[in-house]
């Protein structure tokens, strides 16, 4: 007479000629797929742990494996569906700067060197500002916008008179 441990052995032992199944110590990838949505659900159910591995017959360290699995894979899906949104809102951005710069030369002409308006401007850099936020650029500095400083016409003159003596400096190789 053999042992129980030698009849377990035996009975998952395959024969000579037959095809090697499943058993309860090596499951196939779908047997294991299959548990792990049934401890996916009931752990949605909120059901300890303990009566998880009881309820499915599994021992708590195949249970933990099941649980590190499925918390991976929901890491997974997640990541993927932030980046899909992440992508979205982007491409609604660029929609919407398009249609203010569309929106800008309409109004204004191609060639036309006017003013743009403050609330397009305000608009767009709004716009890049979010944009900056979703790529993880935060930090990146915004645009500095100081007064163009004015010159009377002598300066002015005086400015140009200078760049025109130095250019030709450099020309006539004084």
């Amino acid at each position: 007479m053999s042992t129980p441990r030698e009849q377990e052995i035996e009975s998952t032992t395959p024969r000579p000629g037959q095809r090697k199944g499943a058993t309860k110590q090596n499951p196939t990838d779908f047997e294991i797929d299959q548990r792990r949505l049934q401890v996916g659900r009931l752990l949605s159910e909120k059901v300890p742990q303990s009566e998880i591995a009881e309820c499915l017959g599994i021992s708590r360290s195949t249970l933990t494996r099941d649980l590190t699995a499925i918390k991976a894979e929901w890491r997974s899906q997640v990541r993927v569906q932030y980046t899909e949104a992440i992508a979205q809102e982007i491409a609604t951005l660029d929609e919407l700067e398009r249609r203010i710069w569309v929106t800008h030369l309409n109004a204004f002409g191609d060639d036309s060197v006017s003013e743009f308006s403050l609330k397009a401007v305000g608009a767009l850099l709004s716009i890049k500002d979010r944009r900056y936020r979703l790529l993880g650029l935060v930090g990146t500095p915004k645009p500095e916008i100081r007064p163009v400083p004015t010159l009377t016409r002598e300066e002015h003159e005086e400015a140009e008179s200078a760049m025109f003596w130095n250019t030709m400096g450099d020309y006539l190789g004084a």
